[in-house]
Protein backbone atom coordinates (compact mmCIF):
# COMPACT_ATOMS: atom_id res chain seq x y z
CA UNK A 1 0.00 0.00 0.00
CA UNK A 2 1.67 3.44 -1.36
CA UNK A 3 1.86 6.06 1.30
CA UNK A 4 0.40 9.42 0.80
CA UNK A 5 2.33 12.25 -0.28
CA UNK A 6 2.80 15.01 1.87
CA UNK A 7 2.44 18.26 -0.60
CA UNK A 8 5.14 20.39 1.33
CA UNK A 9 6.84 23.84 0.26
CA UNK A 10 10.19 21.92 -1.35
CA UNK A 11 7.27 20.58 -3.00
CA UNK A 12 5.84 23.63 -4.15
CA UNK A 13 8.85 25.09 -5.34
CA UNK A 14 9.92 22.19 -7.71
CA UNK A 15 6.61 22.43 -9.32
CA UNK A 16 7.40 25.88 -9.71
CA UNK A 17 10.53 26.05 -11.16
CA UNK A 18 9.39 23.23 -13.69
CA UNK A 19 6.74 24.74 -14.96
CA UNK A 20 8.42 28.14 -15.46
CA UNK A 21 10.83 25.87 -17.23
CA UNK A 22 8.38 25.06 -19.33
CA UNK A 23 7.43 21.22 -18.45
CA UNK A 24 3.95 20.15 -18.81
CA UNK A 25 1.88 18.99 -16.52
CA UNK A 26 1.77 15.25 -17.38
CA UNK A 27 5.78 15.25 -17.14
CA UNK A 28 5.84 17.25 -13.77
CA UNK A 29 3.78 14.39 -12.26
CA UNK A 30 5.18 11.31 -13.66
CA UNK A 31 8.84 12.87 -12.46
CA UNK A 32 7.32 13.99 -9.06
CA UNK A 33 4.89 10.99 -8.34
CA UNK A 34 2.04 13.05 -8.28
CA UNK A 35 -1.31 13.54 -10.14
CA UNK A 36 -1.52 16.17 -12.52
CA UNK A 37 -4.69 17.60 -10.86
CA UNK A 38 -2.57 18.06 -7.83
CA UNK A 39 -0.26 20.48 -9.78
CA UNK A 40 -3.00 22.71 -11.05
CA UNK A 41 -3.91 22.62 -7.70
CA UNK A 42 -0.47 23.73 -5.90
CA UNK A 43 -0.67 26.53 -8.96
CA UNK A 44 -3.86 28.20 -8.04
CA UNK A 45 -2.52 27.75 -4.48
CA UNK A 46 0.39 30.37 -5.77
CA UNK A 47 2.74 27.62 -4.97
CA UNK A 48 2.09 27.69 -1.23
CA UNK A 49 2.04 24.79 0.81
CA UNK A 50 0.06 26.31 3.21
CA UNK A 51 -2.83 27.83 1.15
CA UNK A 52 -2.52 24.61 -0.44
CA UNK A 53 -3.30 22.72 2.61
CA UNK A 54 -6.38 25.22 3.38
CA UNK A 55 -8.11 24.81 0.14
CA UNK A 56 -7.80 21.38 0.33
CA UNK A 57 -9.41 21.36 4.00
CA UNK A 58 -12.30 23.70 2.57
CA UNK A 59 -12.51 21.67 -0.40
CA UNK A 60 -13.28 18.29 2.19
CA UNK A 61 -15.31 20.41 3.98
CA UNK A 62 -17.73 21.26 1.45
CA UNK A 63 -17.84 17.27 -0.22
CA UNK A 64 -18.75 16.18 3.30
CA UNK A 65 -22.13 18.14 3.17
CA UNK A 66 -24.90 16.08 5.13
CA UNK A 67 -27.94 14.24 2.94
CA UNK A 68 -30.26 16.97 4.27
CA UNK A 69 -28.30 19.80 3.65
CA UNK A 70 -27.77 18.46 0.06
CA UNK A 71 -31.26 17.86 -0.17
CA UNK A 72 -31.98 21.79 0.68
CA UNK A 73 -29.79 22.43 -1.47
CA UNK A 74 -31.36 20.66 -4.13
CA UNK A 75 -34.71 22.06 -3.54
CA UNK A 76 -32.84 25.59 -3.38
CA UNK A 77 -34.09 26.48 -0.01
CA UNK A 78 -33.06 28.80 2.57
CA UNK A 79 -30.54 28.20 5.19
CA UNK A 80 -33.59 28.16 7.65
CA UNK A 81 -36.73 27.10 5.71
CA UNK A 82 -37.20 23.24 6.37
CA UNK A 83 -38.56 21.32 3.49
CA UNK A 84 -42.37 20.99 4.05
CA UNK A 85 -42.64 17.45 2.46
CA UNK A 86 -39.10 14.83 2.10
CA UNK A 87 -40.41 12.48 -0.55
CA UNK A 88 -38.70 12.48 -3.95
CA UNK A 89 -41.81 12.47 -6.52
CA UNK A 90 -42.21 9.14 -7.78
CA UNK A 91 -41.20 7.41 -4.22
CA UNK A 92 -42.75 5.01 -2.68
CA UNK A 93 -43.73 5.95 0.95
CA UNK A 94 -43.33 4.02 3.72
CA UNK A 95 -46.45 4.63 6.33
CA UNK A 96 -45.47 4.71 9.60
CA UNK A 97 -46.96 6.15 12.69
CA UNK A 98 -45.22 9.55 14.40
CA UNK A 99 -42.79 8.44 16.73
CA UNK A 100 -41.71 4.94 15.34
CA UNK A 101 -43.60 1.73 16.94
CA UNK A 102 -45.32 -0.34 14.92
CA UNK A 103 -45.88 -0.18 11.56
CA UNK A 104 -48.99 0.84 10.01
CA UNK A 105 -50.75 -2.46 7.96
CA UNK A 106 -50.20 -2.31 4.25
CA UNK A 107 -53.28 -0.67 2.48
CA UNK A 108 -54.86 -1.72 -0.81
CA UNK A 109 -52.28 0.35 -3.20
CA UNK A 110 -49.34 -0.56 -1.79
CA UNK A 111 -50.06 -4.84 -2.30
CA UNK A 112 -51.51 -3.53 -5.74
CA UNK A 113 -48.22 -2.38 -6.47
CA UNK A 114 -46.02 -5.27 -5.28
CA UNK A 115 -48.23 -7.86 -7.39
CA UNK A 116 -47.72 -5.50 -10.24
CA UNK A 117 -44.07 -5.73 -9.64
CA UNK A 118 -43.87 -9.80 -9.85
CA UNK A 119 -46.27 -9.65 -12.85
CA UNK A 120 -43.78 -7.07 -14.47
CA UNK A 121 -41.38 -9.21 -13.42
CA UNK A 122 -43.03 -12.82 -15.30
CA UNK A 123 -43.56 -10.37 -17.98
CA UNK A 124 -39.67 -9.50 -18.53
CA UNK A 125 -38.78 -13.50 -18.38
CA UNK A 126 -41.64 -14.23 -21.15
CA UNK A 127 -39.89 -11.40 -23.26
CA UNK A 128 -36.64 -12.79 -23.05
CA UNK A 129 -37.84 -16.03 -23.66
CA UNK A 130 -39.86 -14.47 -27.04
CA UNK A 131 -36.72 -13.09 -28.23
CA UNK A 132 -34.25 -15.83 -28.07
CA UNK A 133 -37.07 -18.00 -29.97
CA UNK A 134 -37.24 -15.31 -32.78
CA UNK A 135 -33.22 -15.63 -32.86
CA UNK A 136 -33.50 -19.15 -33.64
CA UNK A 137 -36.12 -18.65 -36.27
CA UNK A 138 -33.88 -15.72 -37.87
CA UNK A 139 -31.10 -17.96 -37.82
CA UNK A 140 -33.28 -21.07 -39.71
CA UNK A 141 -34.67 -18.63 -42.33
CA UNK A 142 -30.96 -17.34 -42.87
CA UNK A 143 -29.82 -20.95 -43.61
CA UNK A 144 -32.75 -21.49 -45.78
CA UNK A 145 -31.77 -18.43 -47.95
CA UNK A 146 -28.26 -19.24 -48.05
CA UNK A 147 -29.24 -23.29 -48.90
CA UNK A 148 -31.16 -21.56 -52.12
CA UNK A 149 -28.55 -19.01 -52.80
CA UNK A 150 -25.94 -22.45 -53.03
CA UNK A 151 -28.35 -24.04 -55.04
CA UNK A 152 -28.78 -21.26 -57.71
CA UNK A 153 -25.18 -20.98 -58.20
CA UNK A 154 -24.57 -24.40 -59.37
Amino acid sequence: MSKRLVIDQKLCRKVKIMLDGGAKHKEIAELLGIGVSTIGRIRDAGFDAEVYQQNVEGRRKQETTTQAEAWVRWRGLKDNEKPEDEQVPGQIRMFMPEGGGTPVPLIDENKMMRFLAGEFKDTDEVIQITIGELILHVGKIEDYLAQILRRMDK
